[in-house]
């Protein structure tokens, strides 16, 4: 999994991949924000797989919202 990054008109920003909110206006290896890193984490323990966990993360995600 790599980190997201945007460019912003020159200013490059990093994204969190999983709810894609700023982590930095800057260009960072963050891959998560503090809650997708937590979410990330337990999710982990129940899938076999990063792309299972991530697209459980982005369902678990778009549905808080």
């Amino acid at each position: 999994m790599k980190p997201i990054h945007k460019f912003n008109n020159g200013m490059g920003a990093t994204l969190c991949n999983g709810c894609y909110v700023i982590l930095k206006v800057d260009f960072t290896k963050d891959l998560f924000c503090e809650d997708c890193n937590k979410l990330y984490n337990d999710l982990h323990l129940q899938f076999d797989s990063d792309h299972r966990c991530l697209e459980a993360l982005r369902d678990i995600k778009n549905k808080n919202v």
